[in-house]
Formats: C-alpha cells, sequence, structure tokens
C-alpha cells in the first residue's frame, strides 16, 4: 500500500524537522559540554600523560597504563598541545570536534 503523494511528502518534512532538531541539540549538547570546562577523568589523564611527555616518533611506541589509541588522534593531541597550551580546553578540542563532525555525517547519512 502506497501513501498518497500528499500524505508522503508531508510525513517527509516532519522526518527532516526531527532530524533537524537532533541534529541541533547534538550539536548544542557537544559545545555545551566543551564548554562547561569539566574536570579530568582518569583515563583523560592517562592517555594526556604520554602525549605530553612524548615526541610524534615516541607516540608510536606502546602507551603504557593499559591506554591505547589511534595514532593519527595521538598526533592531533600533540598538535593541539603545541599550539594551544597544554590544558583541558586543548585537549578536548579535537574531541569535541569531531563529534559534532561525526553528527553531521551521521544527518547526511540519515537523510538519504
Amino acid at each position: 500500500m502506497t501513501l498518497p503523494p500528499a500524505t508522503a511528502s508531508s510525513e517527509r518534512t516532519l522526518i527532516c524537522r526531527w532530524l533537524y532538531l537532533c541534529l541541533a541539540f547534538g550539536i548544542l549538547w557537544r559545545l555545551v559540554r566543551y564548554t562547561l570546562g569539566m574536570a579530568l577523568w582518569g583515563d583523560e589523564a592517562a592517555l594526556g600523560l604520554p602525549i605530553i611527555q612524548r615526541s610524534y616518533l615516541e607516540l608510536l611506541q606502546p602507551l603504557g597504563n593499559d591506554q591505547v589509541a589511534p595514532l593519527l588522534f595521538l598526533w592531533a593531541q600533540h598538535a593541539a598541545y603545541s599550539l594551544l597550551g597544554m590544558s583541558e580546553w586543548a585537549m578536548r578540542l579535537f574531541p569535541a570536534l569531531l563529534g559534532i563532525v561525526g553528527l553531521l555525517f551521521f544527518y547526511r547519512w540519515a537523510h538519504l
């Protein structure tokens, strides 16, 4: 059974509005979490320590403290520390941006 064209169009419009709302809420939530400046979690501190203590080449070695992370992520974090200084803001900038980019990709995928 197919829906009449007017019903299908209004249903698609409603779905698009919900997608926009979810996307806006997700981006807003990411920005709020970033700007709150919450204290570091234990795993964030454990991962941040080798990033600030090692060079780019030394980050190719195992991290220690049972930490694992993708190499490009480690290098991006190291670059953020180098450019912006050592702070929670610098440490959380790249993950916050990736979270927003991920939401945009998911929106695009869901919108198809």
